[in-house]
This record gives structure tokens, sequence and C-alpha cells, in this order.
């Protein structure tokens, strides 16, 4: 599971320093690869939850290079899962909780544009 951390954390990197998309797909499957990873469920709630936000993190940051409505999806989905599971009171329930509807406000402007 760390090495997968780690490989996200360089594609983001490296994402940052040139601009590059394609290490936004490889941050964001490295991401996906430690969620699924079968000790994920058992790590602390902190770590999965932070895990889960920073995945939504590189989703948006991919949503907003490329538009594709499959990202936004996957930022809300991702950070409702941290809204539902942090504590209420907690910062990153409330910031998550922002985001989320500012994230809903932009699928409901791009299907209002014709999206799907």
């Amino acid at each position: 599971m760390q090495g997968n951390i780690d490989e996200a954390q360089k594609a983001s990197a490296s994402h940052l320093m040139t601009d590059t998309g394609s290490f936004l797909n490889t941050s964001i499957s490295a991401w996906h690869n430690v969620l699924q990873h079968p000790n994920s469920p058992s790590s602390p709630e902190d770590f999965r939850l932070g895990v889960l936000r920073v995945a939504g993190e590189t989703h948006a940051q991919r949503y907003w290079v490329e538009a594709g409505e499959e990202d936004l999806e996957q930022v809300l989905a991702l950070w409702g899962q941290v809204a539902e599971q942090a504590p209420i009171d907690s910062v990153d329930h409330n910031q998550i909780t922002s985001m989320l509807q500012s994230g809903s406000q932009n699928r409901e402007n791009c299907c209002k544009l014709g999206g799907s």
C-alpha cells in the first residue's frame, strides 16, 4: 500500500511541475489502488479519510483540466464518503461539505449547459 501512496504523491508532484495530464492519471490510479487495498478498510480513520479526500482532490484537478463529468462524479462520491464518515465537528467534515456544495453546483451547471 505504501508503494501506491508514494507513486500517487510522486505523480501529483510531477503533474504540478510539468502540467502533464498523464501524471494525474497515474496518481488517480494509484490512489484507487490504495482505496482497494485489502488493508485499507482496517486502516485508522484519519488515514482512510485522508486518502478519500486526496483521491477526490486529484479527480478535481483532472476535472478542471479535462472537464470530464466522470471525474466530477468521482469527486462527489469520494468527498461524500468523507462527509459521511468524518466527525461532524471536524475540519475535514466542514471543508468537504463546502467543497461538495461547490461540486454539486458545478454538476448542475454542466447539465444545464447540455452536459449529460
